[in-house]
């Protein structure tokens, strides 16, 4: 959507902006003008007509003009519904984005994030709508960064105007794709039932079912849809990998007696006892035993076949661990943590030296000495000298890295495997974080910039490979497409289906709500109607068709 007022003064996040995709964008001087004119029933912004709420319309209180705040809020943030809190004893708060915008209509005070505005006129609730003197916006508007111009009154017409002035985000609009073809029929492995209230994809073609409303009862699924294990409410289920799965007793009142690993019949085959598993890499899964223990590895049957030793462990990629020998506690002198690799039968083949440690992709792991990144080969020999400030894994022969730490210095280059650089992807970029390496896009760069604007700032992504930047009109499907596919909807129907990278639909849009594909399989639900009034939700799980690129 193409940002054209970007005014944070009507936008509450309560958390940090959430990063966006970045396609070509500038931050713009721009200013705009409000007018309105008592008794319309609008008012305008730049000239576009803004329809006050139904039966309202512009009135002078006191000499002053006023206007309900509510409309004028949406209108100023457009990416951001307003939201508003009305509490006994007159008060009200409006959110939205950054801002808080408090009013006491008692005391006829307003507040910006807690400090008191200048108000000139009074607060009025008309018909349950707030409406404050014009002039009130223009005080938090000043008092928001941006720069307001002389407000001008004309008798004549009963119309009031000003300006306002300050730097916003302008954002080009993505390209709309309406997808092609029909798309086949949806394979089911389980048809749409009311049985379950919620389906959850847990990896390697099992699932977690809830029955009832309050989740009553938990049915694990198989890929052939078919009920392989129950389990009671307060029974938390995880795929680990291998066919084994974590299970989690929260009736238990003995944090060390709620969790054990059980495989696909629901037999035990490892107790937790109070420690920690990770998802099964390479035949083993790194666990703790609690009790400062230490880490080790367990095969599928539950065996430790590497003693739980080591401070710290990562899994297993191409036959090697990274793993921190040392148990130091933070809080101890000299503590440093050191990094090395050990193979499958726990020996430590490549010291630990290393300040940290990548997995082995490639035949490469990135590692760091002295704050410096480089490559190892898995004989620990150095094959690519520790000289950058960051560095990613090997994915079809190339890795990113990164020199320079300041805002302006930092240049990222892509590398082969012998370190030359191939491309520079990205220099002097205003970075957040620098740069970084997202695993689950394999072989795509991310670059976070940091856009400041009147009022606000937002967190821009822009996307590199070994080619450098993406199109951008390439990127949705990379950053929202799963195994091949990418949910979709269907602007005619409102119907979700999945299409193609080319936006042909695979799979009909058919569902009111579908889900990635995870291993072959995507979860999926219809609703249920009686008359107009929505009464139930039918899941179902349906297979990726066959034959499909998995890219």
């Amino acid at each position: 959507m193409k940002r054209n007022i970007c005014i944070a003064l009507c936008v509450l996040m309560v958390t940090a902006p959430a990063p966006v995709q970045a396609l070509d964008w500038e931050i713009k001087d721009v200013t705009h003008t409000i007018t309105a004119k008592v008794g319309e029933t609008s008012f305008t912004v730049d000239g576009e007509e803004i329809p006050l709420p139904k039966d309202m319309e512009v009135y002078k209180k006191d000499g002053y003009v006023m206007l309900p705040a509510e409309p004028l809020l949406d209108l100023l943030e457009k990416d951001a519904k307003s939201n508003w809190d009305r509490e006994e004893g007159g008060q009200i708060t409006g959110y939205a984005g950054t801002t808080i915008l408090g009013f006491d209509t008692e005391k006829n005070e307003m507040y910006r994030n807690g400090s008191k505005v200048e108000l000139s006129g009074s607060l009025e609730i008309l018909r349950g709508e707030l409406f404050l003197p014009l002039r009130g916006w223009r005080a938090a508007l000043e008092g928001h960064g941006y720069a307001a111009g002389v407000m001008t009154w004309d008798s004549g017409t009963q119309t009031a105007s000003f300006q306002f002035s300050g730097q916003e985000l302008e954002i080009e609009e993505l390209p709309e794709h309406i997808p092609a073809g029909k798309g086949a029929e949806p394979e089911y492995i389980l048809k749409p039932t009311r049985k379950y209230e919620r389906i959850e994809n847990l990896g390697g073609g099992y699932f977690s079912a809830e029955i009832g409303s309050v989740s009553t009862k938990r049915d694990i699924l198989d890929s052939a849809g078919k009920v392989i294990r129950s389990y009671e409410a307060g029974i938390g289920v995880g795929y680990l990998g291998e066919d084994r799965f974590m299970v989690r007793d929260y009736n238990k009142n003995k944090e060390e007696d709620r969790e054990k690993v059980v495989d696909e019949n629901g037999e035990t085959i490892f107790s937790g006892e109070g420690g920690y598993i990770e998802p099964f890499s390479e035949g083993l899964a790194g666990v703790s035993l609690g009790n400062g223990a230490g880490f080790g590895f367990v095969n599928v049957n539950g065996e430790m076949v590497i003693p739980a030793k080591f401070g710290e462990t990562e899994p297993f990629s191409e036959g090697l661990a990274a793993v921190c020998p040392q148990t130091l506690t933070s809080g101890e002198p000299n503590y440093q943590e050191y990094w090395g690799y050990i193979d499958k039968s726990g020996n430590l083949v490549i010291s630990a030296k290393y300040e940290r440690c990548g997995p082995f992709r490639e035949g490469l792991a990135a590692v760091k000495i002295h704050g410096k990144w480089g490559y190892i080969d898995q004989n620990g020999r150095e094959v690519i000298p520790l000289q950058y400030d960051w560095a990613s894994d090997f994915y079809n022969g190339v890795a990113f890295v990164m020199e320079g730490k300041g805002e302006t210095e930092i240049k990222t280059w892509a590398i082969d495997k012998t370190g030359r650089k191939t491309r520079l992807i990205t220099e002097g970029k205003r970075m957040y974080y620098g740069a970084f390496y997202n695993r689950q896009l394999d072989g795509i760069m991310v670059v976070e910039e940091i856009a400041e604007y009147t009022g606000g700032h937002a967190h821009l992504l822009t996307y590199y490979n070994a080619d450098g930047k993406i199109p951008e009109e390439k990127t949705e499907w990379l950053t929202a497409s799963v195994e091949g596919l990418m949910v979709f909807q269907d602007k005619a129907t409102e119907k979700y289906g999945y299409v193609d990278e080319g936006y042909n639909w695979v799979i009909a849009p058919v569902f009111d709500h579908a889900e990635d594909f995870e291993d072959g399989y995507a979860v999926v639900y219809n609703k249920t109607k009686q008359g107009t009034a929505t009464i139930d939700s039918e899941w179902g799980i349906i297979r990726r068709p066959e034959n499909l690129p998995l890219q």
